[in-house]
């Protein structure tokens, strides 16, 4: 199967704390070490209930990365980004949200002579008339594993 599908067998793949990185990047310090030019990364996301407004990725790449949700690619990333880019769930990726397990999966390419750097997070916008960024509640949100190829 595919890496970024949610069937996909990650159990020989080990488990590491994000963000991943080559070195200091441009404002952010890594906290598990990124040696190769590529990595893929799959962390899973329990929910305990859906989601009450429309859910957000929140990803830093450097370089070029491409991003899924339960197997649903959102949008391919070119270039580096020195900062979290918002980067809103497409209609598919939403209606897949299910109470428990969901798969966020990602790859980042680094070119060989600079550092690279990538991070996800999860969060979701109100329609409160503010339209207000926040992570999805703890209660909602259990970070269940990080997991690179290796």
């Amino acid at each position: 199967g595919n890496w970024f599908d949610p069937m996909f067998d990650d159990s020989s793949w080990r488990e590491s704390i994000g963000g991943f990185g080559s070195g200091r990047a441009w404002n952010v310090m890594p906290r598990t070490a990124w040696k190769t030019d590529d990595i893929w990364l799959r962390r899973t996301i329990v929910l305990d209930t859906l989601p009450e407004g429309k859910v957000v990725l929140f990803v830093y790449h450097d370089d070029a990365a491409e991003a899924y949700v339960n197997g649903h690619q959102l949008k391919s990333l070119p270039g580096a980004d020195n900062h979290y880019r918002i980067l809103p769930l497409s209609s598919a990726a939403q209606q897949s949200l299910r109470v428990g397990d969901n798969v966020i999966a990602i790859h980042c390419h680094n070119h060989p002579k600079t550092h690279g750097f990538v991070d996800v997070g999860v969060g979701e916008i109100l329609a409160d008339g503010a339209s207000s960024h926040r992570p999805l509640p703890r209660r909602r949100l259990k970070n269940k594993s990080i997991l690179p190829r290796r």
